[in-house]
């Protein structure tokens, strides 16, 4: 399976800048990669936007048969996920897994 890691660079993943990432993601999955890794080490705060975006691609992964994971998540943004309930619908590793 090919696969690829996105490191969000920016410290809030916000309605500023979800777009770009939704984007790129969707081009890497019709680049026929399978699975994407979404590294959120830098990101401690999302909005309504971000969530949004994230189940849209969870959603759309599943749809066509393929993968999106999260790594690297601080507390904060843990806690946002849980709030909303996505916490238990989005592939998120542990920090002591590898790729």
């Amino acid at each position: 399976m090919t696969a690829q890691k996105i490191k969000i660079k920016e410290p809030d993943l916000d309605i500023t800048n979800i777009s770009k990432l939704y984007t790129q993601v969707i081009n890497i999955f019709d680049n026929k990669i399978k699975k994407i890794t979404l590294d959120l080490e830098n990101v401690n705060f999302i909005d309504s936007e971000g969530i949004w975006a994230l189940y849209d691609i969870h959603i759309k992964a599943n749809k066509t048969g393929n993968k999106i994971q999260l790594i690297n998540i601080n507390s904060e943004v843990r806690e946002i996920l849980k709030i909303t309930k996505l916490l238990n619908k989005l592939k998120i590793l542990d920090l002591s897994h590898n790729l």
